[in-house]
């Protein structure tokens, strides 16, 4: 018996000491490594090998990319800062009802948010704000509701005139997206802030959602570019001895009317909107005038009494920076007498919507003068002359941004008056809205007759051999006798649709400004296209790139679960390592009892053997 336990002992010890040779030799890091990976992940497997189908699918919609994203606007304007001052986007998703906003990007609806609430979020120290606008927001805006329409709406008032110093995207909500976004609601409605450990456990086991956008961060565009393009109609007999005298650019013997629209658009987000009523309706008319007046001009025995100068200019709603540079080019320089005899300039802005037709001007016209003269026409040819008004408004010198184009003529001495369906700069905010993305072709061709007929009655002399008739049969048809008003708008309607009419957009060289070209140069004399670019050392106005990007979304673990996994497997290994270390320890304090057992059994065997 004796011999039997001793011979036991030997071989547990001799185990022993086998096992852990055989430990110690097989415990690089490579092994531990592989262990913890194959325990780590290999519930993970089972999991989703047991997951439901369904559950499967909602995982994979759970990632989304490719979703155009459009940024608020960013630029300097006469030293002050305005719009979204950052472009990067790479932050853990909230909602607004999240209690933790800390460097997060707040995503919410536009119903959901006003100018107070993104004051309070930026105070929260937010990283970047996604802001959800209907998809028909880019198609057609007149299906959205009407309240979600004012939502948006007063948004962009309020967010039109702050500076912003995190990002701020606008997002079409897709149905994707839309299942994320609930999906981003339950996952901020399970956590319980009342209850620490509830929410200590969603922070570091619970899912959590990623917003990243492709985009840099913003700078300042070198290549930026104010475009101009002017040209003239003149007096058959005026511009024949004008020609032999050498002096081809001083017009009708009783000076020159411009004509003048914008031809860009501006608003909070510069590449979502498309600014049909403002001012894509003042541009379309201005070439409606222009074919309707040159035909005219060009008309054996037809003597008007001025010439007409059309312009049209960018950098509209940034305080017609445009208009301003091309005013003070041609002033300033010696050589040009473009503005020589100009007696009234005519600023077309926001013409397509509505009946009224009001006449901005910053001083009242006398009786006698051009200005009362086409006031006068106006209400005449006009179907409605109780919806004709002479509005005035002065010039605040102290204040840099100016409401009205004419006013950049008036400045400089330049009788000028704006027409505008619109009583007042205060009362007509679309024209910096996403959601100016509809005409009223039928109220913009009214307005087109009466401005046409009041234009003809007083350019043209009483002994111009052109009967009302005849004029009225111009006017209506449009030159080409086609009989259908409606037609002749087609080919300029296809301009509203191009992507690139924002302001930081246009170039000499773009084919928007080319496709104008091809339409206002054959019917006009010295046509000239010019760019004025702002001072590089003292910049009136600055305009910043990365207007938009591409958004991806993601389902990732917080941040705090790679802290948390990186403790399991800091501790997983060290209690592999001491396993290892202190393997003959732990191997004869689990063996002790065992031999216990043996030298009891062996003693009462011993014991019964001597009593027999």
């Amino acid at each position: 018996t004796k011999y039997l336990i001793n011979s036991n002992t030997r071989m547990l010890h001799d185990f022993t000491n086998l096992f852990e040779d055989l430990a110690r030799s097989f415990t690089p890091a490579s092994l531990i490594c592989l262990l913890s990976i194959i325990l780590l992940v290999a519930p993970t497997k089972c999991q989703l090998a047991n997951q439901e189908p369904q559950q499967q699918q909602q995982q994979q919609m759970a990632t989304v990319s490719d979703l155009p994203i459009y940024r608020l606007h960013q630029f300097d304007m006469f030293g002050s800062r305005y719009g979204s001052r950052s472009a990067q986007l790479n932050f853990e998703a909230r909602t607004v009802a999240s209690g933790q906003l800390n460097r997060k990007c707040v995503v919410a609806r536009v119903q959901e948010l006003s100018g107070a609430v993104i004051k309070r979020l930026v105070q929260d120290n937010v990283g970047a704000i996604l802001v959800l606008v209907p998809p028909a927001l880019l198609q057609d805006p007149t299906g959205i509701p009407a309240e979600t329409r004012a939502a948006l709406h007063s948004l962009e008032q309020d967010l039109w005139g702050d500076s912003i110093p995190v990002p701020v995207y606008f997002l079409a909500e897709t149905p994707d997206f839309s299942r994320v976004f609930e999906d981003m609601r339950r996952i901020d409605q399970s956590n319980d802030f009342n209850s620490p450990l509830r929410l200590i456990a969603n922070s570091v086991l619970g899912n959590t959602y990623h917003v990243a956008a492709r985009s840099a961060q913003s700078k300042p565009i070198d290549s930026l570019e104010f475009v101009a393009m002017h040209g003239f109609l003149y007096p058959q007999a005026s511009s024949a001895a004008a020609a032999a005298a050498g002096v081809a650019h001083q017009g009708g013997s009783e000076g020159t009317i411009v004509i003048s629209a914008y031809m860009d658009w501006f608003g909070s987000v510069p590449t979502l909107g498309r600014g049909f009523d403002s001012n894509g309706s003042g541009m379309l008319l201005l070439l409606r005038l222009a074919r309707l007046l040159s035909y005219y001009y060009g008309m054996p025995g037809v003597r008007p009494k001025y010439s007409v100068l059309f312009l049209l200019t960018s950098g509209g709603k940034l305080s017609y920076f445009g208009t301003k540079r091309w005013i003070e080019d041609n002033l300033e320089s010696p050589d040009s007498t473009v503005l020589a005899r100009v007696v009234m300039a005519l600023c077309l802005d926001s013409v397509g919507l509505e009946p009224a037709v009001n006449l901005h001007v910053s001083k009242l016209s006398k009786e006698g003068t051009l200005m009362h003269a086409f006031y006068d026409r106006m209400r005449k040819h006009s179907e409605k002359p109780d919806l004709v008004q002479l509005r005035q408004k002065k010039i605040n010198l102290a204040n840099e941004w100016l409401p009205w184009e004419h006013e950049r003529f008036s400045i400089k001495r330049l009788p000028g008056l704006t027409l505008s369906q619109c009583p007042s700069h205060s009362d007509c905010s679309h024209r910096l809205s996403v959601l100016d993305r509809r005409i009223d072709w039928q109220q913009l061709d009214s307005n087109y007759r009466t401005v046409a007929k009041s234009l003809l009655d007083l350019l043209l002399n009483p002994s111009t051999n052109v009967t009302d008739e005849q004029m009225m049969k111009h006017v209506y048809n449009d030159v080409d006798d086609s009989g259908d008003p409606q037609s002749a708008w087609t080919s300029y309607a296809q301009l509203l649709k191009h992507d690139h009419r924002s302001y930081h957009n246009l170039r000499r060289s773009d084919p928007y400004v080319q496709t104008l070209q091809s339409m206002l140069s054959p019917l006009v004399k010295d046509y000239r296209l010019v760019a004025f670019k702002p001072d590089r050392k003292e910049p009136e106005v600055v305009v910043y790139d990365a207007s938009d990007s591409v958004l991806s979304v993601y389902i990732v673990k917080p941040a705090l679960f790679d802290l948390f996994l990186a403790g399991l497997i800091t501790a997983y290994l060290a209690i592999v390592f001491g396993f290892v270390v202190h393997f003959h320890r732990i191997a004869g304090l689990c063996l002790a009892p065992l031999l216990a057992l043996l030298s009891s059994g062996a003693r009462q065997s011993n014991g019964g053997k001597s009593t027999h």
